[in-house]
């Protein structure tokens, strides 16, 4: 029996977290990063869908995104199999490279949202691939910070009203957000953000 179709609300925020089918690494490097990225500017931006925030990892991706007019499902199928396609193809490879259907986490409160944005950009820190956020470019987080320019299908403007009414406030809020994270527990959880949503 087919499943449902998602319902996405209007204007929610979403993390969309596609991961490798059986765990496998859907980026055996930088170039296939690199690919992905070309594609994300293109099929994104031709599906209207506003990207926040974003991270390649080895063997899944996370994308922060609000559902404004844009039929997220679609984008995101045009987009991983598109990639799939090219990575089999390059691989010499049949099957699914990703799981049958992405994870996607509906964000409803500003602790979730606070929580979801630092996971994103500190993953590759988290997972012990780089010791700062900044020595990863395959990720959101130097054009949060102002360290170089959003890649095209980034709304990085959008993302920083989320934590200022100027540029530099919101950097500097942001900013404080990622200072406080700390490693996982051994339990595997992460400090949760405390106070306010930013303004």
């Amino acid at each position: 029996m087919p499943r449902a179709p998602r319902d996405w609300e209007p204007g929610g925020l979403y993390l969309l977290s596609p991961k490798g089918n059986d765990a496998r690494n859907v980026f055996l490097d930088d170039d296939e990063r690199a690919e992905m990225l070309k594609r994300c500017n293109a099929v994104l931006r031709e599906h209207n869908v506003l990207v926040i925030g974003f991270c390649f990892m080895d063997n899944h991706l996370h994308f922060l995104v609000r559902a404004d007019a844009c039929d997220l499902s679609a984008a995101m199928h045009v987009l991983l199999g598109g990639y799939a396609r090219w990575w089999n193809n390059q691989h010499k490879r049949k099957g699914h490279l990703f799981e049958s259907r992405f994870h996607a986490s509906h964000i409803r409160t500003e602790l979730h949202f606070l929580t979801a944005v630092r996971y994103v950009d500190m993953n590759p820190v988290a997972a012990g691939m780089v010791a700062k956020p900044e020595d990863w470019k395959w990720s959101s987080y130097r054009a949060h910070v102002g360290l170089e320019r959003p890649v095209a299908f980034l709304a990085n403007a959008e993302f920083l009203k989320y934590f200022g009414r100027t540029r530099t406030q919101a950097i500097a809020n942001y900013l404080r957000l990622v200072s406080a994270w700390r490693p996982p527990d051994p339990s595997g959880r992460t400090a949760k953000p405390r106070g306010q949503w930013p303004r």
